[in-house]
Formats: structure tokens, C-alpha cells, sequence
């Protein structure tokens, strides 16, 4: 899928960030003006839609950026969408709930890294809105597959106001007393203690019909979700500051794009991420997992590249504009 967006550089942090956490969301790929690959994008788009002078028109304007995202296809429909279809619905509702609610954790630990990005635009778990669903992509399962949860659309937003800031960082830090106190409360016997915010969350999710997130045991699917996103996201950096991660991912992103584009887009979007409040949010999120309550079976560190061994994983790609995520403890 091509994209074309005013905070590509926003995005692109965002996604690089995810895949590096083994998070559920498409690979992508930039390109940018005035390379080869871009035009020859260009081109292919006019040949594709040539039948329809309306549509080429309108995919050359959604195309006429100076950065280009590529995403892998995801074959699914949005959350919101799955309202529509009560017997599709159904079959995904049954899904989400199967091998032990994997895909309800998975979409719990989305949520906890939408918490690191600020990325208010999908679920309003620490937000004062409404959120928006259309960036939550469920898979098509097949009749006896677990559904696949997808985030897309994801940015890193920063926050400039220093109070707005603070007060930002206290909401981290009630939901991560909250969800960890939860967790520790099940691990203690009381099986059916939930956070304030995953029921919250549930709530906003329930708006799509047919799903079941207002049924029992929904929120604490979600709640454990949240704890073991959380737990890993303390991970980050390991025993480093995380400061010195995120602000060499940033490095690397802007080392991306050398070459001046029209409006200079790349560069004053990507002054939109803020890599010390990522770092404040880490150290707040460590306040209630310190490295004691890391998950055991965590078999990497997130570390800054710098700090990486120069062989290259199985999880390592061919573009330039891919990273290297995890080096073995």
C-alpha cells in the first residue's frame, strides 16, 4: 500500500519503533523525492488508473508528497467496519477469544505502546477523546485460525507545552499503579481484579457491535495485555538510559532524507518526536516494573544501535532505511 501523509517522518518513527518491539502492525518502506523509485511510483499509479481520468487525478494528489510510505498489505477490514457484517463479525469474535485470548493480549500490549507514542488516535486508554478504531485492522481468519490484530496508522507525538508534559507523565504513571497492581492482585489468587482502564477501554471498544468487548473476561484479556505491553516497554534500553535509544533511532531517521525536500517536510516533521519525553515515559512506566518484574522469557534487550553487535539477526532487511532491533543478552 502506498501512503501519502503531511507527518510521514511522525509515522515512519512510529512503525520503525513498533516492528523493533515485535508489535502486530505492516513493514514499510520510504521513498523520497527525487529518487528513481519515487518517480517510477509516480508513473506506476497514472498507468494503473489510466481507465479513470477521475482517479488518477485524485491518487496523484494523495501522491504529491516528498515522502512516500510504503506499507505491506494487510488483508483485513478495520475494527469499525467489522459492525456491519453480524455473521463476519461472529466469526472474528469467536476468534479473538481462542488459544487462551492471544489476539485480546496482543491487542493490550498495542495499547500500552500507543501510551510510548502518545498516539492518541486509536484507542482512548489516557486520552480525553474519542479515539478512532478505523486504525485497528483485524486479519481474516480462516474458520479454525486466530484472528490477527493490526496497528496502523500509528504516530509518535510529542508534546511541547512542558506542564501538558507533566501532567501527561501522571497519567502514565496511574496507569501503570493501576494495571500493575492489577496483575499482582491475580497473581495472588484474585482472579477477577481488572484495571479501571482496561474496563474503560472495553468500553470505547464495545461501540462495534457483534465483537463481544463488553462480554466477562473481555477486560481482563485486555488488562493482561496491557501488563505484559507495559513490562516490555521498561525493557527498553535495558540496563542503558532509553534516552540514548530513541534519541539514535531519531539520528537515524533523519540521516534518511539528507537532500532538502519541497517545504522541508521530513525534517520539521520529524521535529514533532520527542525523544526525551519517550525517555520520560519509560522511566515513569519503570517506577512499577523495575528490572526485578521484567517478563523472564524476555530473550532480548531493546538497545541503542550503537550498542549492538555488527552481526546481523534473522529479523535483520535489505532496505537502508530498516533497523537493526535486538541484540541476544
Amino acid at each position: 500500500m502506498i501512503k501519502g501523509c503531511s507527518n510521514p517522518a511522525q509515522e515512519f518513527y512510529a512503525t520503525k519503533l513498533a516492528l523493533a518491539l515485535a508489535l502486530p502492525t505492516p513493514r514499510v518502506h520510504l521513498v523520497s523525492w527525487p529518487s528513481p523509485e519515487w518517480h517510477q511510483l509516480q508513473d506506476a499509479v497514472v498507468q494503473i488508473t489510466k481507465a479513470n481520468t477521475t482517479t488518477t487525478f485524485k491518487a496523484r494528489k494523495m501522491l504529491d508528497r516528498p515522502h512516500l510510505l510504503v506499507y505491506q498489505m494487510v488483508v483485513g477490514t478495520a475494527l469499525h467496519e467489522c459492525a456491519g457484517d453480524a455473521a463476519h463479525s461472529g466469526r472474528f469474535r469467536r476468534s479473538l477469544r481462542e488459544n487462551g485470548g492471544e489476539s485480546l493480549r496482543q491487542l493490550g500490549a498495542l495499547l500500552a505502546f500507543d501510551v510510548l507514542l502518545n498516539n492518541w488516535d486509536r484507542v482512548p486508554l489516557v486520552w480525553d477523546n474519542m479515539g478512532n478504531l478505523n486504525n485497528l485492522m483485524l486479519g481474516r481468519p480462516a474458520e479454525a485460525t486466530v484472528v490477527s490484530v493490526h496497528g496502523i496508522d500509528q504516530s509518535a507525538v510529542g508534546i511541547a507545552n512542558a506542564k501538558e508534559a507533566a501532567n501527561y507523565i501522571e497519567r502514565v504513571r496511574a496507569l501503570c499503579v493501576a494495571v500493575r497492581g492489577a496483575a499482582a492482585r491475580r497473581s495472588e489468587g484474585q482472579q477477577e481484579h481488572c484495571s479501571s482502564f482496561a474496563v474503560a477501554a472495553c468500553s470505547a471498544l464495545s461501540c462495534v457491535e457483534h465483537l463481544g468487548f463488553d462480554e466477562p473476561g473481555t477486560a481482563l484479556l485486555l488488562d493482561a495485555g496491557l501488563n505484559d505491553g507495559l513490562a516490555r516497554l521498561a525493557t527498553i534500553g535495558g540496563d542503558c538510559d532509553p534516552l540514548i535509544y530513541f534519541e539514535q533511532l531519531w539520528d537515524q531517521c533523519r540521516s534518511l532524507c539528507a537532500v532538502h525536500d519541497w517545504g522541508d517536510v521530513w525534517r520539521s516533521n520529524l521535529q514533532l518526536v520527542s525523544p526525551k519525553l519517550m525517555h520520560n515515559i519509560v522511566c515513569a512506566v519503570r517506577e512499577s516494573y523495575p528490572p526485578s518484574t521484567w517478563p523472564a522469557d524476555t530473550a532480548s534487550l531493546l538497545l541503542p544501535p550503537s550498542l549492538q553487535s555488527s552481526s546481523k539477526t534473522a529479523d535483520d532487511h535489505t532496505h537502508k532505511d530498516d533497523m537493526v532491533p535486538f541484540v541476544q543478552r
